[in-house]
């Protein structure tokens, strides 16, 4: 409640409003997003929107990358999606 964030290097999503953290709200929303439903879809949507053009899904299973799947695919959207679920998923140049 009472840290203060700066603006992130990097775009971060907010499943509770499906659009990008505003960092001046992110205590509020963090908190808020641990008891309200996630709007999966309209996050991805807002990504899609800025141009996000790659998705990793990182551990097990397959459920988070498979709806943003479904998600691209029903927008048209030519994205690329990977898997890692191991340290061998992971090649390094």
């Amino acid at each position: 409640k009472n840290t203060l964030f700066g603006p992130g290097e990097v775009p971060v999503y907010c499943n509770l409003t499906g659009a990008r953290f505003d960092h001046m709200r992110s205590p509020e929303l963090l908190g808020e997003q641990v008891t309200s439903p996630v709007l999966w879809r309209q996050t991805i949507e807002a990504m899609l929107k800025d141009g996000v053009d790659t998705f990793i899904q990182c551990g097990p299973g397959s459920t988070a990358l498979d709806a943003a799947r479904e998600t691209a695919q029903a927008l048209g959207a030519d994205v690329a999606f990977y898997k890692v679920a191991t340290a061998e998923d992971v090649m390094f140049a």
